[in-house]
Parts: structure tokens; sequence; C-alpha cells
């Protein structure tokens, strides 16, 4: 059976739910760009009328059975919808179903921004007040009293108010096996009790390991020979680990991953021209753009180069030794037995160009970038590579200006500071790594 909506073309509601996608995006925190998104109250509450609006059309098409032919035609739409590859991947599981509850998922979009910022905070709260005005207005007694007690709670548990004798610490008066909606500053301050009590448990959880770890170094047991060496390098392995994980998974890598691969699918000129103002304009927009571009090399091995580097566990090998193996390799003949960088697509060879041309005058600024995409997007044949190479050794062996607080302990050299942080990425780059062609 065909769409048969009366009010709505299913072309115009399709045009609506895309423009509704665009601002969960939003939503999350970041523009396309990467920048923050910063939302007011009224925004805000523009938004969540929006996911009462598909509330609203999808319900009414979803508990008629004279709709079931159109539900099924509109889910099907949404698929195709969500197969398209530059479709946000978070999204990708939308349908009828998920929109029938539109507007929950503008609130947790909106409780999910990360940071949940002091002004983004009183943004939400302040639209949910004057929302649930309308929506308390219209409510029975019973359902009023139920929403009155179920905010008493939450301010309970959130120490704004004196708690009530009799109300068990933690838990609200309202049945939780009941998941029927309660307004929308009952829900947004469950989301914010939720994320509080995230927030609590890794606090805890990193107090613990402190403790742990302090306890650990207070010990003093025989020390076979290497033993001290090894404890080092894991400590410093650890740290590295953290530190990579912290920008392969941050939601402004992620953005800009995905800004990277919209940007480079257009032609040459294009972003040639996109670029041409950003990189003229302040040191900062300079290297946004050079973070842009290297993310655009590495792109679509991304995922790839994700599971390989947390699936490495530490193999206790010093970063002295590790950038001997990382110089004897290079020195060697890396295109052998490194065929990432002899099957660079076209794309990719102009983005390694455009970058090289505009580093050549500036190349201090190179050691401003992160050394993850350094060692994974620029071959060892390039010549930003080479004098890479040859400033890390320099300052791996102490012969600039620019030095590190390690001790000069042989064993302990670069451990834990960044010249070690550099090897450890390209040694498990082109020796260690194994990541498929795109």
């Amino acid at each position: 059976m065909a769409w048969s909506h009366p009010d709505i073309s299913i072309d115009d509601l399709l045009s609506l739910i895309k423009a509704f996608v665009d601002m969960l995006v939003l939503a999350s925190g970041y523009q396309s760009s990467a920048l923050p998104a910063n939302w007011d109250p009224h925004n805000v509450t523009k938004a969540i009328r929006w996911g009462l609006f598909f509330e609203h059309v999808i319900k009414g098409l979803r508990e008629t059975s004279d709709y079931e032919g159109s539900v099924k035609e509109l889910d099907a739409a949404l698929a195709d919808l969500a197969s398209d590859p530059l479709f946000p991947k978070g999204l990708r599981c939308i349908s009828s179903e998920t929109l029938s509850e539109a507007r929950v998922l503008v609130l947790e979009h909106f409780l999910n921004s990360n940071p949940l910022s002091a002004s983004h905070l009183s943004a939400l709260l302040l639209s949910a007040i004057e929302l649930d005005k309308d929506y308390v207005s219209k409510l029975d007694n019973h359902s009023r009293r139920d929403y009155i007690d179920k905010l008493t709670s939450q301010m309970e548990n959130l120490n704004l108010m004196p708690r009530k004798e009799g109300t068990p610490n933690g838990h609200s008066s309202i049945n939780e096996e009941n998941p029927k909606f309660v307004g929308i500053l009952p829900f947004l301050t469950e989301g914010i009790l939720r994320r509080r009590e995230l927030v609590s448990c890794m606090s805890s959880c990193e107090k613990v390991l402190d403790a742990f770890i302090n306890s650990c170094q207070g010990l003093d047991p025989p020390v076979s020979p290497g033993r001290s060496e090894m404890v080092e390098e894991f400590l410093g392995w650890k740290q590295w680990r953290s530190r990579f994980l912290s920008y392969m998974l941050n939601k402004r890598t992620i953005k800009m991953l995905s800004g990277a691969n919209l940007i480079f699918s257009a032609p040459k000129e294009q972003w040639m021209k996109v670029f041409e103002h950003s990189i003229n304009s302040s040191e900062e927009n300079f290297l946004e753009v050079m973070e842009i571009c290297l993310l655009g090399i590495v792109t679509k091995r991304w995922n790839s180069f994700v599971e390989a580097f947390i699936s490495q566990v530490c193999d206790f090998v010093p970063v002295s030794a590790q950038f001997s193996k990382v110089c004897n390799f290079l020195q060697g003949n890396p295109s052998k037995n490194n065929p990432r960088d002899i099957t660079m697509d076209s794309e990719e060879k102009d983005i390694l160009d455009y970058v090289t041309v505009s580093l050549t005058n500036q190349l201090h600024k190179l050691w401003l970038m992160q050394p993850f995409l350094i060692s994974t997007a620029i071959p060892p044949w390039c010549p930003l590579f080479k004098i890479y190479m040859s400033e890390l050794e320099n300052q791996f062996d102490g012969t600039t200006r620019i030095r590190c607080d390690c001790t000069r302990d042989e064993n302990q050299l670069h451990q834990r500071c960044e010249i070690g942080e550099r090897i450890r990425y390209l040694y498990i780059s082109h020796l260690t790594l194994s990541v498929p062609n795109a």
C-alpha cells in the first residue's frame, strides 16, 4: 500500500527528517566544523518542539491500522537514507519507531553533549521549565501529583531541598517500573542524576587506582635485573596509550574526521579554495587545516588503525631500542615491508603534496601536530618525514636546544616524555602494525 497520509507527503516528511537529523548532530554539542555548537533556551525549545511534531505525526501513523502500508514505506525510505555513507553513523538506527519518541531522542542528544557546560545546562533547564508549564497545566490531578513527586524526589537526590522522612535515599517515590514519560524537566533531571553517578563512579575508580599505584611505588622488594626497566616501560606505555585513546575517541577528532571525509570528496581545486582563507588567517587555523589534511589521508583506514592500535600490548622493549629498530628499518627498504607507502591513491597524494608545500617554509609547526597522524599519514619517502626523523634523532641524542627533563640513564631515557611518545607511534606504525590498504 502506498503512502496515504492526508496532511503531508512522504517526500516532504523525509525533507523534514533530514533537517531533524542535522539538528540532532548540533544538539550533540559540535558543528560539522568541529567548533562547539552553542544553544540558548529559545533554540532548545524549538528543537524539542520539533521532536514533539515528529512524535505526533509518527504515532498517528503507527497507532492506526489504516496507515500500516505508510509506516512500511516510511521505514524503507529511512533505511535507504541511513545507508548513505555521509549519514551520521550514530543515527543509522533511525526508524518510525525511534521517531515516535523523537522528543526523548532530542533530550538525550542534549544531555550527552560533552562537555555539559553550565550555560548549556542552564539553557536546557530554562527551556524545560517553559515547556512544562503548558504540559502540567493540561494534566489531571493524579498525573500532576506524579510529576511533582518525581521532581521532588530528584531534587532531594541532587541535595537541592531537604529530604522528607520516609523517602529512601537515592530512590524516587514514583514506581520506576512505569516507563511513562513524566515531563521534560524530570526527564532532564533524571539524566543529570545518571551522569553525576557515572562521574562519581569514575572518580572513585581513579582514587582507588591512584592509591594502588602509590602503594606499589612505596614497596621496595628485591629487584631482579631488568625488573625496574620493565616497570618503567610499562608505565610509559600506559601513559602513551591513555593519550592515544583520548585523541582517537574524542568527539572533536571524530567530527574532524567526518569533515575531512566530506571535504576531500570534492575536487582538489575546490577543497584548496575552502582552505585558502583559513590557512593564512592564524596559526591555530593553519594547524587545524593541516590536521584535517592528515586525517584525510588516513580516513579510509581509520577503523583499522583504531582496532590495530587498541589491540597493541606492551612488549617491554625500551624506547631507546624501539628508536634504534625504527632507524634501522627506515635506512633499509621500508617500502618493501610497508606497502601503504606505495599504494596511496591520487586523492591521498594530492593531500600529501598540499601538506608538504604548506609546511615547507614553517617546519617548526610540524612539532605542534598530533604525532599519531605524522607517523601514520606521512610516508617515509616524503621529505617531511625525513626532516621529522632527523630532528627527532637530534632531540633523542640531546643535540638540539629542545630538551626534555628525562634522566640520563640509558635504560630509562625518554620512557615517559614527548620524545618517547613520538617514538612509540613510529615503532608501532612501521614495525608492529598490520593495517590493510583501503
